[in-house]
């Protein structure tokens, strides 16, 4: 797995050009999980407040086309009185090409970066690109599974989770991602556009987001444009082929996602209504948590815990399944008699976006309720 790189600018104090011949080249490429990119450049005064957010930027590139209309890497700027670094909020990633745009007026010696220089945002800047080396061949990346499972699916429904097989590059859900009716038209506006994708660190599982102002009765969007599922139609989500992966491998193939809308989840998930089916102790059997309704399968993985009396986690193995209706919980090891309790975080939502402590879709003078968690509490005891 790659660790988080860590972009460096030095700042090198001085203003003769001849500094520039002190120091290693002005960029230096990554060849391995803690290689750094180094820009050095030079600051006249390092106590001087620089905007560093749009004087250093690095932007993914896609084929030719870079960067104007698009979002710089995201990440973190630090500065003290020898460097400023950046810390992107995740992975630089391989196989990926990217631009680096530095204002031209921070660098004193264009001589010692080489590339163009180019106009930015209404000023001057100077631009150098670096791709991140691959550690080894993989072959093309395909769609594994996109959640929920379901080929029914409320009319509220809140996300997808698409997982890949192996690392993807950003900056293609725009173009890559559709949903289409079932008269073949894509559904125009239907997800929401962020700065960044809402990739997870290892860039394996893209999590896209209905935009909420078409799913929230009362909203002028969901009144202009109308819900972007109708109830009782059938629609497909799209994954175009024409993605790249971290390599820069087109996907093996398009995936479709085909399903039926059902009516919309107005209403708290009920705990009460859940079912526990116990396993024998002695035994590494599974526990099960059965519920009336699909729940989001990213949150079921992190925000349910199988707890002892004395209140320690139990470690297992989980696993989801059911169209995300069935929690399963398989100990490490087996089971003892005693008392347990299942610990669920109130803010576990089900595919709706509803959680334990209320609805997505609610008045926005309607408060959620101030529960944190609830304990479905068992007793394994012999036969």
């Amino acid at each position: 797995m790659r660790g988080f790189h860590t972009l460096i600018i030095a700042v090198v104090i001085g203003v003769n050009s001849g500094a520039y011949s002190q120091h290693p080249p002005l960029l230096t490429v990554p060849h391995g999980d803690e290689d750094t990119v180094t820009l050095a450049i030079n600051l006249d005064n390092p106590a001087r407040v620089i905007d560093w957010p749009n004087a250093f930027l690095i932007y993914v590139e896609h084929g030719q086309a870079c960067c104007e209309g698009r979002v710089p890497v995201q990440g973190t700027y630090h500065q003290n009185e020898q460097a400023v670094t950046f810390q992107p909020d995740f992975p630089f990633a391989e196989g990926t090409s990217y631009r680096v745009r530095v204002k031209a007026s921070l660098v004193e010696d264009e001589t010692a970066l080489p590339g163009l220089r180019v106009m930015h945002r209404g000023q001057e800047f100077l631009e150098s690109r670096f791709t991140l080396p691959t550690s080894q061949a993989h072959p093309p990346a395909k769609v594994v599974q996109i959640f929920p499972t379901s080929n029914e699916l409320p009319a509220n429904v809140l996300r997808f989770y698409v997982y890949f097989s192996s690392p993807m590059r950003r900056g293609f859900s725009d173009t890559s991602v559709r949903l289409v009716d079932e008269e073949g038209r894509d559904v125009p506006k239907a997800f929401m556009r962020f700065k960044q994708e809402l990739w997870d660190p290892h860039q394996k599982r893209l999590t896209i987001i209905f935009d909420p102002g078409r799913i929230k009765r009362g909203l002028s969007t969901n009144m202009k444009l109308q819900p972007a599922l109708q109830e009782g139609k059938h629609y497909r989500l799209i994954i175009e082929k024409n993605w790249e992966d971290a390599q820069g491998n087109l996907l093996k193939n398009q995936y479709e996602k085909r399903f039926l809308v059902s009516p919309a989840l107005r209403s708290i998930p009920d705990s009460k209504r859940w079912t526990l089916t116990l396993p024998q102790e002695n035994s590494r059997e599974n526990f099960r948590l059965h519920f009336l309704r699909p729940f989001d399968h990213a949150l079921l993985q992190r925000m349910i815990t199988v707890r002892s009396k004395a209140g320690d986690s139990i470690e297992g193995a989980i696993e989801i399944d059911q169209a995300e209706t069935r929690w399963q919980f398989t100990p490490k090891h087996p089971w003892k008699n005693g008392q347990y309790t299942i610990h669920v975080d109130a803010t576990l939502e089900d595919v709706a976006g509803n959680n334990l402590q209320g609805l997505f879709d609610r008045p926005a003078e309607e408060p959620l309720t101030d529960v944190v968690s609830i304990e479905l509490p068992f007793v394994l005891s012999k036969q």
